[in-house]
């Protein structure tokens, strides 16, 4: 018999993925410790009745995969107060972009990050890093990003699993 996972509202999986026979509506989660490994196991019912594994604590869950690459990208501010659009690159589902201001370079440049060309100018709605700092973000495309400087040629560094 498979063991069963079952969420606070009464609504149950087996272990093995399958669905009792009148499933959960759509979106509705179900989780549960697995008895044979103690990890929480995180599902949640999609549009079409199936069941999707989303994740769980403790290790659990269906991890995302590694990927095959790693990809270094670099904006350069030339002119403050101009607005640098960030590379087109994909970034796949799972995975997220660092970005940093380059510490080797001269002076103290300031760097700005935000999601949109005029909001990276505004200092309410921007991010700022010092040389040196960094922050990652989930976004699907680099190109999601726009940056700024208060130093001309201050670079930015992207980096992010391909």
């Amino acid at each position: 018999m498979s063991e069963i996972i079952q969420n606070p509202d009464g609504y149950s999986v087996a272990k093995d993925g399958t669905l009792p026979s009148s499933p959960p509506p759509a979106g509705i989660a179900i989780s549960g410790l697995e008895t044979a490994t103690g990890l929480l196991r995180v599902a949640r019912v999609n549009a079409a009745g199936a069941l999707v594994t989303t994740g769980g604590g403790g290790g659990g869950g269906t991890p995302v995969p590694n990927e095959g690459a790693v990809t270094f990208q670099t904006v350069t501010v030339a002119v403050p107060g101009t607005p640098v659009q960030g590379p087109n690159l994909t970034i796949p589902d799972g995975f997220g972009v660092v970005v940093k201001c380059r510490s080797a370079q001269a002076g103290a440049p300031i760097a700005y990050v935000g999601n949109g060309a005029a909001t990276v100018i505004v200092s309410a709605t921007r991010m700022e890093l010092l040389k040196g700092e960094s922050i990652g973000y989930k976004i699907t495309n680099m190109d999601l990003l726009f940056f700024d400087s208060d130093t001309a040629g201050c670079i930015v560094e992207l980096t992010a699993e391909q």
